[in-house]
């Protein structure tokens, strides 16, 4: 038994559970901090509207990419032909990319259709719609990386992310308040997509010489994707509702901020997300 605990221990550290173990850490402290600093930057209200319509935001992508991302990291990771695992990757791709844009559209319209009861996060939300697009390559690509195995490539990636953030918080956030936050979102993935290129640009450029699957293992494949992206959304749902339904009985943005500053240290400990 205490041999079969040890193989399994080596096997783990082997195939990278530290380095991931270790970027969910770094990760989280980060966020921590980014979730102390966001307040003083911004100010209490603002941070506020800001953390309703992430919420909003994070209700949307719920179902991002129908499931793609763990549906790649299942089949490619059980294909060993590195063809079958480009044709997957390119399927995934595609299916990803549709979804969120549509994503996107919805969430233009609702933002210039629709009613929050928080002050100031309809306008927010619209800033953040084109959120879903770069944040499912972004989320491809790192989920690629521990298909093939490149935890530390995976790491880099995962915390260059985060640190770019950090930074573009600190610095954009002082100049531009409100605006400087969204435009260091963007530039943290945008940047990071593109070091992730970098990582896999030998994978990507091979993705135009591969066919799609074929119909029955497109149809597997979905299937597979959007079972997923169910049962995933009905237990991330739980994590959103708290500051939806703060927001919608209270319509406080002080409140909101309050109590989602107050969240940070709890939630910061569930390391288990991301491993």
């Amino acid at each position: 038994m205490k041999n079969s605990i040890l193989l399994d221990l080596k096997v783990a550290i082997k195939n990278g559970f530290l380095h991931i173990f270790g970027s969910s850490f770094i990760n989280k402290i980060i966020g921590f901090g980014i979730g102390i600093i966001l307040p003083r930057i911004i100010g209490k209200d603002l941070f506020g509207e800001y953390t309703y319509a992430q919420t909003i935001l994070n209700m949307f992508l719920l179902l991002q990419g129908l499931g793609v991302v763990p549906a790649i990291l299942q089949y490619c990771s059980g294909n060993y032909d590195e063809d079958q695992k480009l044709s997957y990757l390119k399927y995934g791709i595609k299916i990803g990319m549709i979804s969120n844009l549509v994503i996107c559209i919805l969430m233009v319209l609702f933002s210039i259709l629709g009613s929050l009861p928080i002050k100031g996060s309809m306008t927010i939300l619209l800033y953040l719609s084109a959120i879903p697009v770069f944040s499912i390559i972004f989320d491809i690509i790192q989920i690629y990386l521990r298909v093939l195995y490149e935890n530390k490539k995976f790491v880099i990636l995962s915390n260059s992310n985060t640190i770019l953030y950090l930074i573009g918080i600190v610095s954009l956030g002082i100049l531009f308040k409100i605006k400087g936050i969204i435009l260091a979102r963007y530039m943290s993935l945008v940047l990071t997509i593109i070091l992730g290129i970098i990582f896999l640009r030998q994978h990507i450029s091979n993705l135009s010489k591969v066919e799609y699957p074929d119909k029955a293992n497109k149809k597997e494949f979905l299937k597979f994707s959007i079972i997923l992206s169910l049962t995933n959304a009905i237990s991330q749902l739980l994590f959103q509702l708290d500051v939806l339904l703060i927001g919608n009985i209270i319509r406080d943005a002080s409140i909101v901020a309050i109590y989602k500053v107050a969240t940070l240290i709890p939630m910061n400990m569930l390391f288990y997300h991301h491993l």
